[in-house]
Protein backbone atom coordinates (compact mmCIF):
# COMPACT_ATOMS: atom_id res chain seq x y z
CA UNK A 1 0.00 0.00 0.00
CA UNK A 2 2.53 2.41 -1.18
CA UNK A 3 0.27 4.94 -1.88
CA UNK A 4 -0.31 5.68 1.54
CA UNK A 5 1.86 7.92 4.50
CA UNK A 6 2.47 8.22 7.39
CA UNK A 7 -0.83 10.86 8.20
CA UNK A 8 -3.34 8.41 6.53
CA UNK A 9 -2.62 5.93 8.61
CA UNK A 10 -2.85 8.06 11.94
CA UNK A 11 -5.93 8.97 10.78
CA UNK A 12 -7.12 5.82 10.39
CA UNK A 13 -6.14 5.17 13.69
CA UNK A 14 -7.93 8.49 15.13
CA UNK A 15 -11.03 7.11 13.57
CA UNK A 16 -10.63 2.96 14.33
CA UNK A 17 -10.72 4.69 17.70
CA UNK A 18 -13.37 5.97 18.32
CA UNK A 19 -15.15 2.43 17.60
CA UNK A 20 -14.80 -1.08 18.60
CA UNK A 21 -12.53 -3.81 16.89
CA UNK A 22 -16.36 -5.37 15.88
CA UNK A 23 -17.75 -2.25 15.14
CA UNK A 24 -14.64 -1.31 12.39
CA UNK A 25 -14.71 -4.81 11.18
CA UNK A 26 -18.30 -4.56 10.31
CA UNK A 27 -18.27 -0.95 8.87
CA UNK A 28 -15.81 -2.41 6.25
CA UNK A 29 -16.73 -5.61 5.66
CA UNK A 30 -13.57 -7.06 7.15
CA UNK A 31 -13.14 -10.25 8.79
CA UNK A 32 -10.65 -10.46 11.85
CA UNK A 33 -6.78 -9.71 10.78
CA UNK A 34 -5.17 -12.58 12.10
CA UNK A 35 -1.39 -11.88 11.57
CA UNK A 36 -0.08 -8.50 12.62
CA UNK A 37 -1.38 -5.86 15.05
CA UNK A 38 -0.28 -2.33 15.38
CA UNK A 39 -0.11 -0.88 19.54
CA UNK A 40 -1.23 2.72 19.52
CA UNK A 41 -1.95 4.61 23.35
CA UNK A 42 -2.15 0.89 25.14
CA UNK A 43 -4.65 -0.15 22.54
CA UNK A 44 -4.44 -3.22 19.59
CA UNK A 45 -5.84 -2.12 16.04
CA UNK A 46 -5.44 -5.33 13.34
CA UNK A 47 -3.16 -4.02 10.88
CA UNK A 48 -4.68 -4.85 7.86
CA UNK A 49 -8.13 -3.53 8.72
CA UNK A 50 -6.37 -0.18 9.40
CA UNK A 51 -4.89 -0.55 6.05
CA UNK A 52 -7.88 -0.71 4.45
CA UNK A 53 -9.52 1.94 6.50
CA UNK A 54 -6.66 4.09 5.52
CA UNK A 55 -6.93 3.27 1.87
CA UNK A 56 -10.79 3.90 2.09
CA UNK A 57 -10.81 7.54 3.70
CA UNK A 58 -7.97 8.98 1.04
CA UNK A 59 -9.65 7.36 -1.88
CA UNK A 60 -13.40 7.20 -0.79
CA UNK A 61 -14.19 6.67 -4.45
CA UNK A 62 -12.19 3.74 -4.99
CA UNK A 63 -12.71 1.48 -1.85
CA UNK A 64 -10.63 -1.57 -0.94
CA UNK A 65 -11.80 -4.72 0.83
CA UNK A 66 -9.74 -7.10 2.51
CA UNK A 67 -9.16 -9.89 -0.39
CA UNK A 68 -7.60 -6.95 -2.38
CA UNK A 69 -4.27 -7.17 -0.89
CA UNK A 70 -2.31 -10.09 1.42
CA UNK A 71 -1.82 -9.57 4.99
CA UNK A 72 1.86 -10.39 4.73
CA UNK A 73 4.84 -8.91 6.43
CA UNK A 74 5.71 -7.38 2.68
CA UNK A 75 2.48 -5.70 2.28
CA UNK A 76 1.28 -4.93 6.28
CA UNK A 77 4.27 -5.41 8.69
CA UNK A 78 7.28 -3.83 6.61
CA UNK A 79 5.37 -0.89 5.40
CA UNK A 80 4.05 -0.29 8.85
CA UNK A 81 6.81 -0.62 10.48
CA UNK A 82 9.04 2.04 7.97
CA UNK A 83 6.05 4.57 8.87
CA UNK A 84 7.62 4.47 12.59
CA UNK A 85 4.24 2.49 13.73
CA UNK A 86 4.63 -0.32 16.50
CA UNK A 87 3.69 -3.64 14.88
CA UNK A 88 3.41 -7.08 16.22
CA UNK A 89 2.66 -10.50 14.63
CA UNK A 90 0.64 -12.23 16.71
CA UNK A 91 1.60 -14.97 18.64
CA UNK A 92 5.46 -13.16 19.22
CA UNK A 93 4.35 -10.83 22.01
Amino acid sequence: MQNLSEADIRAALDRASEMSTEELRASLGANPSIKYLIIRDAREFEAKVIIQLAWNLKYPDRPIVATDFRGDAITVAEPLRSLGLDVIELGTH
